[in-house]
């Protein structure tokens, strides 16, 4: 368990800050191409974007600065663009190489969206998403051994009949991917999704997603009904008096990983109506400190978001095997220990579900009866 652990560390930090929500319908999927005059900008995200060159045709520049001219079926190809890798949309039988990038394919309210899926570097065994979980039963998507430990095998990739991927940006092992694709010709792109800055630059990424479907539009209005959202839930906890001393934590080896105090999670932890009990920090991102540090600034912390998921620590008898000095805080002793859901990160783009629960777990009053959705606490 404790190897698992080690492995989804680094990606534990990574995705930390995210907090976007996906819905899902049974809609069949069309191909809608952007209306004449409408302007669909990139209004937050830094790390790709996106031209729109008319007849459903756009120009896709990625987090590598590589540009993709994304042409719809049935649709001539512009002159001009030979710089580009050339892909027509939608796409099918793509891998995805995260399990965040299939939480963002969520977000785009289609059910079909999914046929693309054919293969993940997730096993059946981590899934929670019901889609995804189908079509690993029915044969239609694969599992790929890749990760930052390993190499995926090109010649199974092949075997799956994958045409396309979404990898990861400044990872060795996907480098090396994209590298092994390029010799047997299957194109890619590179996504550093979760190096943008706060919530709305990252759920952003949906409008990404969605041009390889020809969803632009209602990736743009999904966007916008999210951010909605989002702003009244900040309104609703801006109004708490009474707020809970709340810190972000994991232990990995007597170490504490956390977030410093300007980091996006503590302004996330403020909006939701708490006190980021270690904000004195310096620091705009993931820091480490000592437990002994820890403890000396927590002790008294009414809350701790305990950053692992349920197969990784199943209770506080778990983590008190950890650390023993766990027993020590307050949090610890009033049962007030929150973890991530199973499905915490392949939801990646469920913000509105996890910053509600954030509010929930910090101010219950203001959802009485509220099950909690994208986080749990942390059994005894």
């Amino acid at each position: 368990m404790k190897k698992k652990v080690l492995m989804v560390l680094p990606v534990a930090l990574l995705v930390v800050l995210v907090f976007f929500g996906c819905t899902k319908n049974n809609t069949p999927q069309k191909s809608t191409a952007v209306s004449p005059g409408v302007k669909l900008g990139i209004k937050y995200a830094q790390n790709f974007s996106i031209d729109y060159l008319g007849n459903g045709v756009k120009l896709v520049t990625d987090s590598d600065k590589n540009k993709l001219l994304l042409v719809p079926k049935g649709v001539t190809a512009p002159s001009g663009y030979n710089d580009a890798v050339l892909i027509e949309t939608p796409i099918a039988n793509a891998l995805y190489t995260s399990t965040t990038y299939v939480g963002l394919l969520g977000a785009l309210e289609n059910d079909s969206v999914y046929d693309s899926v054919t293969a993940v570097c997730s096993p059946i065994e981590d899934w929670t998403t019901p889609q995804i979980l189908a079509r690993f039963r029915n044969g239609t998507t694969h599992f790929i051994n890749h990760s930052q430990m390993a190499v995926g095998d090109i010649e199974e990739i092949v075997k799956t009949g994958t045409s396309f991927a979404f990898t990861g940006g400044n990872d060795d092992s996907d480098m090396r991917l994209r590298s092994l694709m390029d010799e047997v010709n299957i194109k890619h792109t590179t996504l550093l999704e979760w190096m943008e800055d706060g919530n709305p630059a990252y759920l952003e990424w949906i409008k990404f997603f969605a041009a390889f479907f020809n969803l632009d539009e209602e990736a743009d209005r999904i966007f916008e009904s999210k951010l909605a959202r989002l702003d009244e839930l900040y309104e609703k906890a801006a109004k708490v008096s009474n707020k809970p001393t709340v810190v972000y934590g994991m232990i990995w080896g007597g170490t504490v990983y956390t977030q410093a105090g300007d980091s996006t999670l503590a302004q996330q932890f403020e909006k939701a109506g708490g006190t980021y009990a270690i904000k004195s920090l310096e620091g705009s991102g993931s820091i480490t400190i000592t437990m002994e540090e820890f403890l000396k600034h927590c002790r008294d912390t009414d809350i701790i978001i305990y950053g692992s998921l349920p197969q990784y620590c199943p209770d506080k008898a778990f983590l008190l095997e950890t650390e023993p000095l766990m027993a020590e805080f307050r949090a610890f002793k009033n049962n007030n220990i929150y973890i991530f859901d199973q499905g915490y990160y392949m939801n990646s783009a469920k913000v509105v579900e996890k910053f509600e629960d954030m509010v929930s777990i910090f101010h219950p009053e203001l959802f009485p009866g509220r099950q909690l959705v994208m986080y749990m606490k942390l059994p005894n």
